[in-house]
């Protein structure tokens, strides 16, 4: 005859469990990543969801970024609290905006069509990406910029993300002779797609539009402007 097990009427562990466990961590040498989203885990099964208070961490250069970029958009007012609301609205560890454009509408007391406007703005800025999800589309927070959950989960959701660059002037920040040198290598070795997708990142942050913009003899012209991204990436080497 089979045994039957009878299990617990709940499965949360204890606040004094959790702690114990986060002891016996600090005694274990593993990245920072994995002791973040283990430190999460257990912060989720232990805390009370009724109780809990979220914070959204912010990066403030990326955020100073974006909010430049929204003084240039058609409706201000109207991207900036779109942009305030959907910040409080992310989904944890995935950076989904859980807010339909009909809350949002409802929240910044503006026409659902204001809303599509400034999702629109704030997608090219790069502030908001827009995801292929079936036949649906999925807006999440860059992860670059503002982020609910944990580290190891943030920095996996931002290697495909963009990471925003300040521009003052129309040019992008100095970026170091070598840095640029390998860029140029990384790029100049690659097939058209990526060249081409780059490329783009290049306009977005600032680069001027140029004929065959692809072409390996025009990278010149761009590739400051996506070199410290590339950099960011893993994708080329910042040591001398």
């Amino acid at each position: 005859m089979t045994k039957v097990i009878k299990l617990p009427k709940h499965s949360r562990a204890t606040r004094q469990n959790a702690e114990k466990a986060r002891e016996a961590l600090r005694e274990i040498d593993m990245p920072h990543e994995a002791r973040a989203v283990l430190d999460n885990a257990l912060y989720l099964i232990t805390d009370n969801p009724g109780s809990r208070v979220v914070f959204t961490m912010i990066n403030n250069e990326q955020f100073l970024y974006v909010s430049q970029k929204i003084i240039d958009c058609r409706n201000v007012a109207t991207t900036f609290a779109v942009w305030n609301v959907a910040i409080t609205c992310i989904r944890q560890d995935t950076g989904e905006i859980l807010a339909t454009r009909a809350q949002l509408a409802e929240q910044t007391k503006t026409h659902p069509n204001q809303v599509t406007n400034a999702m629109a703005d704030l997608t090219k800025i790069g502030a908001i990406i827009k995801e292929k999800r079936g036949r649906n589309v999925v807006y999440k927070i860059n992860p670059h910029v503002a982020w609910n959950g944990g580290e190891g989960a943030r920095r996996a959701a931002g290697q495909a993300a963009p990471r925003l660059r300040l521009v003052s002037n129309g040019k992008t920040d100095p970026v170091p002779d070598h840095i640029i040198d390998r860029a140029t290598e990384y790029l100049s070795g690659s097939d058209w797609q990526t060249r081409s997708k780059w490329a783009k990142r290049a306009v977005e942050s600032g680069a001027d539009p140029v004929p065959a913009m692809t072409a390996k003899p025009n990278l010149a012209l761009w590739v400051r402007f996506v070199a410290m991204e590339l950099v960011d990436q893993g994708l080329v080497d910042p040591e001398l």
